[in-house]
């Protein structure tokens, strides 16, 4: 399957649950459609002033009425690291979930496995989906679009994202279309050192990415529902 084969294919799957998406470089409205939401600023990596690399986010709207449901972004990093520890080390500032308390100097990188991961960085995060799209088995289809078109646009050697506790099973990353998950890798604190927000790491790698632009569906353990109505698992 082609890279454009393998966005299609994503394309007509939200279509079939009923939404669109665009790709927009512009993080300036980004910010915009987020404040929209009801969601509050950015997080700091995607700030559209800092001089950290090439962005792009994704618009979901409602096809019947054009109403913004739903935003992801991912940045790439053109500057090298010797691994993604010592990235999201020397970056943790960028990262903190929005408004909490917390102070970075404070918090702590626990990942083993980021240790062990080099290469070009991308982030992916920002993953939000109003409640009125539930039942649509829209989270599959556009964890995966994300990864696609961050794989077509920058080819990274590694994209990772950061998630809460409520998303500590395995499965979730898989069902995501990520390579792996790896629990408690952050721990946030507060300006006294106490415990405010632990964050799990999910990612992929080159190879994942590559298999996903090839096969973006096809590993789904329960193919969502609009996925299975077009016939495309």
């Amino acid at each position: 399957m082609s890279d454009r084969d393998a966005v299609r294919t994503l394309k007509l799957a939200a279509q079939q649950a009923g939404v669109q998406f665009e790709i927009d470089e512009n993080l300036d409205a980004f910010a915009k459609a987020k404040a929209e939401l009801g969601k509050g600023e950015v997080t700091r990596i995607f700030e559209a002033d800092r001089t950290i690399g090439p962005g792009f986010w994704l618009p979901i709207r409602e096809i019947a009425d054009g109403q913004l449901v739903g935003l992801q972004a991912v940045r790439l990093w053109n500057e090298n690291f010797p691994d993604l520890w010592t990235h999201m080390l020397v970056h943790r500032d960028l990262y903190p979930p929005v408004g909490m308390p917390i102070d970075p100097e404070r918090s702590e990188i626990h990942s083993a496995v980021a240790r062990e991961m080099n290469g070009s960085i991308a982030y992916h995060g920002e993953f939000y989906l109003l409640p009125t799209t539930q039942g649509r088995g829209l989270g599959p289809i556009l964890f995966r679009l994300a990864q696609v078109v961050a794989s077509v646009l920058y080819a990274p050697d590694i994209l990772f994202g950061l998630t809460g506790t409520a998303n500590t099973n395995p499965r979730f990353a898989h069902k995501m279309g990520y390579q792996s998950f790896e629990p408690n890798a952050v721990t946030w604190r507060d300006g006294d050192g106490s415990e405010t927000e632990i964050e799990g790491l999910v990612w992929s790698g080159r190879a994942r990415l590559r298999q996903l632009c090839q096969d973006p569906l096809g590993d789904l353990e329960v193919a969502a529902p609009a996925v299975r109505r077009v016939g495309l698992v």
